[in-house]
């Protein structure tokens, strides 16, 4: 009889805690607001609603009715950009886990450096292949070529390995970079399936890292993608996109365009003003986050590398400051903010 009294207290005490550990559980596991710098997980929706004729002529009408809403028009491209890439670029995911860790520390405080963190719903896709050693972003978007990814691992794990970044092994690491960006822009580029560690065929360092230049080249590795992340991102809550498509459109309206509008949303690039501005929101939201400069100042030297190695370091007329230009302003700014 006490033996099954003990096995009903049991029983029953099983039965009120694994309830009370569930909703416990439940309750850690949802967001607590909705992330800015989220992921295009389910990305895929878009294509059937893109591609339904319903859809589109349901917009279209929406669009006449709003023919002044640039906002509805920026997402509506915004969604166009993605199923264009996500028809031959399939999402890549092997990053989700490292890059929720940057967003999670950006959504804390993005909101104490951009008024409209909290209005606005951005989002970031990383897809292999579709720029080569880039990450572009849009008006709500920001999507991120895996190369770059790739190559700023092995750039950390050199950094770790040989104390420096000007190195023979990082410059034929740029060289391969500018390789398998040229490929990928020419739709030559075939990534080696088989070995998802290195697609890209990148070149490895000449020895093995100690543990504590593994850790060290982990902590390079995040400090190197928060910069590149908040600098894209602080392109879509400063809305340089609104802002160029505006100007376009007030071209366009003027009989001065001579070019698809899309087209222009597609290709067109930021003003030398626009980028440093960039930096500059991309460190305060950096600095608010708990990381340091060196990450910028890292992507910036390799970026001059990249750019020798690729013959358009010197070129006129650029559209982006030289990697030596914005660190020194990197430099600069650091202090003040």
């Amino acid at each position: 009889m006490k033996k099954k009294i003990l096995i009903l207290v049991l029983l029953f005490l099983i039965s009120s805690i694994i309830p009370s550990y569930a909703q416990l559980y439940y309750k850690r596991s949802q967001p607590q607001n909705r992330p800015q710098y989220n992921q295009y997980n389910q990305y895929n929706q878009y294509n059937n609603q893109y591609y339904n004729n319903q859809y589109n002529n349901q917009y279209n009408n929406q669009f006449q009715q709003n023919a002044n809403s640039i906002e509805m028009q920026m997402n509506y491209q915004d969604q166009m950009m993605i199923n264009k890439m996500a028809a031959t670029h399939p999402v890549d995911n092997r990053y989700d886990q490292f890059l929720n860790v940057i967003s999670n520390k950006f959504n804390n405080v993005g909101r104490y450096v951009f008024p409209n963190y909290d209005s606005k719903d951005s989002k970031y896709v990383v897809m292999p292949g579709v720029f080569g050693y880039n990450a572009v972003s849009f008006h709500s978007s920001i999507v991120i070529d895996s190369l770059l990814l790739e190559v700023d691992k092995r750039l950390a794990m050199g950094m770790a390995y040989y104390g420096k970044i000007d190195t023979p092994y990082t410059r034929q690491l740029a060289m391969a970079a500018v390789q398998a960006t040229r490929m990928s822009q020419n739709g030559s580029l075939r990534l080696n399936q088989s070995n998802p560690y290195n697609m890209y065929n990148l070149p490895e360092i000449q020895g093995q890292l100690s543990p504590n230049q593994q850790k060290l080249a982990e902590v390079y590795f995040e400090h190197l993608v928060a910069a590149i992340l908040a600098h894209e991102g602080a392109h879509v809550f400063r809305e340089h996109t609104k802002q160029k498509m505006l100007t376009q459109q007030k071209l366009w309206q003027q009989g001065q365009g001579n070019m698809n509008q899309i087209q222009q949303y597609i290709n067109g690039s930021f003003t030398k003003e626009k980028e440093y501005e960039a930096d500059l929101y991309g460190l305060k939201l950096l600095k608010r986050a708990g990381y340091s400069r060196e990450g910028m100042v890292a992507w910036f030297r390799f970026a001059d590398i990249f750019e020798s190695v690729a013959g358009t370091l010197n070129v006129q007329n650029r559209d982006h400051p030289t990697g030596a230009q914005r660190i020194s302003e990197v430099n600069r700014a650091w202090n003040s903010l």
